[in-house]
């Protein structure tokens, strides 16, 4: 099911041709196929990710690409190979960040991760004029007069 969400997805990204969203939604990929032991084609998407993030003048694009790709390179033993980028991090302010997210990573603390990383992006999802509430009232009021109905998760009866 989440490939298919994924190609979804990656298909509006390449339709929208905004790298913002290409690289997002690349990085999204390679994690689910990093989840999935696929490491060659994780690999292949986080740089991906990392260029359209680049191309998008994302100031996150190098750090996602290292917290991606540490794990794998650490079960490798090939962790020298992003030296230069955890220094581009470190130049570029994101050092502390990385470290913690790395730690946490290290430490198995999936939702520290998370934390950090909706931290890090603060206010970049708010809805324009910053009412969250009035945002999501008017997405499921939308959802509800849909053709096909509210969307609801696999799990919802």
């Amino acid at each position: 099911m989440a490939g298919a969400w994924f190609e979804r997805c990656r298909a509006l990204a390449t339709v929208l041709a905004v790298p913002l969203y290409e690289g997002r939604v690349a990085v999204a990929g390679a994690m689910l196929e990093l989840a999935r032991g696929r490491f060659a084609a994780g690999e292949q998407l986080a740089l991906e990710g990392r260029r359209a993030l680049e191309a998008a003048g994302d100031r996150d694009a190098t750090w996602l690409y290292v917290l991606q790709m540490y794990p794998v390179r650490r079960a490798q033993e090939r962790l020298a190979e992003l030296e230069p980028d955890l220094a581009r991090c470190a130049d570029h302010g994101g050092a502390s960040l990385l470290d913690a997210a790395l730690r946490a990573e290290a430490y198995g603390d999936r939702g520290g991760v998370a934390a950090l990383l909706s931290s890090r992006h603060e206010g970049l999802t708010q809805p324009r004029g910053g009412d969250r509430a009035a945002a999501l009232a008017a997405a499921t009021d939308a959802s509800r007069r849909s053709p096909t109905g509210p969307r609801r998760s696999p799990s919802t009866p």
